[in-house]
């Protein structure tokens, strides 16, 4: 927050926190829907490393999904 100010002062464009931020939106809003359609949950049993990375799988696919379905 303390670099924006100082690099307008100096004209240098700042838009990258706008970016991520917007990403960050995006992706909670994703995992929301995900969580809320039950994805992986069907990987719930056996030790926590498997349903862990298995959910994590599935985001990265179901937000790589929504990232290229919006691009013409």
């Amino acid at each position: 927050m303390h670099e924006s100010p100082v690099l307008a002062e100096h004209s240098i464009d700042f838009t990258y926190h706008g970016f991520a931020l917007i990403n960050a939106l995006k992706l909670a809003k994703v995992m929301l829907a995900a969580k809320d359609l039950h994805l992986g949950e069907q990987f719930n049993e056996g030790p926590l490393t498997y349903p862990t990375l298995v959910k994590s799988a599935l985001l990265s696919l179901v937000l790589s999904g929504f990232e290229f379905w919006k691009k013409p």
